[in-house]
């Protein structure tokens, strides 16, 4: 449908983009489409798959954007015999790998929800195999390595003690964090790790959602919600949080990810979200109005999703949205081993300063924090507990020294 059709026009992406045929099948295989919608996308599949495609290119691209069960689901359904076979069964041989590390992160989770419901520490499971749950009905529809759990700050040695008493240990590069550590983690970033002592499964425990208000995190709280799952109950955020914290996630990452943009697009055409003036409310007060509009025109651009009128006047109105978007996409339609080398010599900072475009409201101070002693310091030279001091003065001689030195010996 023409965008003339649905009333605002919004921009449209430029043509210097050229999509592969094998990125555009990746991204037509990156979402469920409802059943409104489902034929359109079974035809764009069968288009597709009937042209021509580098079938081992599109296989790298499945598991560089982590669609492994969303690619073999949607092609098992649509593609008929549009694709060989030998590509057919090495796509079947990772979905089963990933409904398999599923099966395992999903009792994993439960586990440690009832854990931490016996010591009192209240939970939301973020991203990972109950996101995939909420969105899919199925935990094995998306790829992931880890848990990720949202605690209250205040609740942050408690749920660490649990965890500990779980088989857990924080860890930094396979190292115990020591307790300095620990601290300047608690007061720059928003998580820490955790893993196993005997799976090796990681968790991440968060205290934040990145760089945001602690105001701003307990607006999240208030749009918690229930659901019973496996057996027990499980909070989980309503429908236009769980959007916009997907939307910031996915705009902090650079977009990188195609499996991210499919969960937007899960929500917004599953009509889970009827209500648009109530997201939008909710998007100004936690400022994030601009990271709506970025993800949502990435949507539109690059999985042909239509978007409601309210969503379209906020494209329009966010103008920073189109040059955010246009910025993404390069880093999109990077191979996996481009992506690993992008930008790295530069890319905290990088981020440091896009986080000020996409939230114009956040405090300098806040935002400077993600860049001030970044722990892989404590890795390039370790220092005694009564040295940390050190490497705040150390910092800009260890990111040379890590980026430009050591860089250069690397073969």
């Amino acid at each position: 449908m023409a965008d003339m059709q649905m009333g605002t026009t919004l921009p449209r992406l430029p043509e210097r983009f050229q999509l592969t045929p094998e990125f555009r099948l990746v991204a037509a295989c990156s979402w469920v489409a409802p059943e409104s919608l489902a034929q359109a996308q079974a035809d764009k599949i069968v288009e597709l798959c009937n042209g021509h495609i580098n079938w081992d290119l599109f296989i790298a691209l499945i598991k560089r954007h982590e669609v492994h069960a969303l690619a073999h689901a949607s092609l098992s359904r649509h593609a008929g015999n549009g694709i060989p076979l030998p590509a057919l069964e090495t796509i079947r041989k990772h979905n089963s790998i990933v409904r398999r590390q599923s099966l395992f992160q999903t009792a994993e989770l439960i586990r440690l929800i009832r854990l931490f419901s016996d010591s009192g520490v209240e939970v939301i499971p973020l991203k990972g195999v109950f996101l995939s749950q909420q969105i899919h009905g199925d935990p094995g529809m998306r790829s992931s390595v880890d848990l990720d759990i949202l605690v209250k700050p205040e609740q942050v040695d408690l749920a660490e003690q649990v965890l500990e008493t779980a088989g857990y240990y924080c860890e930094f590069n396979n190292c115990a964090m020591t307790a300095v550590q620990k601290a300047h983690t608690r007061n720059h970033i928003h998580h820490m790790e955790f893993a196993h002592c005997k799976s090796g499964l990681h968790v991440e425990l968060h205290w934040s959602l990145g760089p945001w208000l602690p105001e701003q995190v307990a607006v999240i709280w208030d749009h918690m919600t229930q659901a019973k799952w496996q057996g027990v109950s499980i909070n989980s955020l309503d429908n236009e949080a769980l959007l916009l914290v997907l939307c910031d996630h996915g705009a902090r990452h650079e977009w990188s990810n195609l499996k991210w943009l499919g969960d937007i697009a899960q929500l917004l055409t599953s009509e889970r979200i009827t209500d648009w003036e109530r997201l939008l409310s909710l998007a100004r007060q936690l400022d994030l109005l601009r990271t709506l509009a970025h993800g949502v025109l990435l949507v539109h651009w690059l999985l042909d999703i239509q978007l409601p009128e309210e969503l379209r006047k906020l494209i329009r109105k966010e103008k920073q949205a189109s040059s955010l978007s246009e910025k993404a996409l390069p880093i999109m339609l990077m191979s996996a081993k481009e992506l690993v080398g992008a930008g790295k010599r530069a890319r905290s900072l990088k981020i440091a300063w896009k986080l000020k475009k996409l939230r114009p409201s956040l405090p300098y101070g806040v935002i400077l924090k993600t860049v001030m002693v970044p722990l892989i310091d404590c890795q390039t030279i370790p220092l005694p507990a009564a040295l940390f001091w050190l490497y705040y003065p150390l910092r800009p001689v260890l990111w040379f020294w890590r980026h430009y030195v050591k860089g250069h010996k690397q073969p």
